[in-house]
């Protein structure tokens, strides 16, 4: 199976809603909410085959989609400028150009040209989750 979820101890008490970013508390994004119960919610992590998200190459215009492969390394794909040349070590960050997602939450750092060094799920002892609105500002 090519999933990869998790749990936190948080719910609808706490406010917490489906779709809701959840971020390391070193900032980089870990997942999104996918189901909330009172007192709990399920994360779907980045790596998760489900996991289709836009980013961008921080400090660019270079634009693409990053998605989960059940690995523990998603793999990306740039369509906004065919020249790019993606190598190691390059920053990637959360786009909104889909209106999904908001800005430049880094996500991780580009492994070689296709495939991303994300946080794994089983490395995190505490999250952040983070609601924003529709001007792609944090509450």
């Amino acid at each position: 199976f090519h999933y990869g979820t998790f749990f936190i101890n948080k719910g609808v008490k706490q406010g917490l809603e489906k779709g809701m970013v959840v971020i390391s508390t070193d900032g980089f994004m870990v997942g999104i909410i996918t189901d909330v119960a009172p007192r709990f919610s399920k994360v779907r992590a980045l790596t998760d085959s489900k996991t289709n998200i836009s980013v961008r190459i921080a400090g660019s215009d270079v634009y693409g989609f990053m998605q989960g492969n059940g690995s523990s390394a998603p793999t990306i794909g740039f369509f906004s400028d065919p020249e790019f040349q993606p190598s190691s070590g390059i920053k990637i960050v959360t786009s909104n150009i889909s209106g999904v997602l908001p800005n430049d939450i880094p996500v991780g750092n580009m492994i070689n040209e296709t495939d991303v060094n994300v946080l794994q799920p089983k490395k995190l002892s505490r999250v952040i989750v983070l609601s924003f609105d529709t001007q792609d500002e944090y509450k």
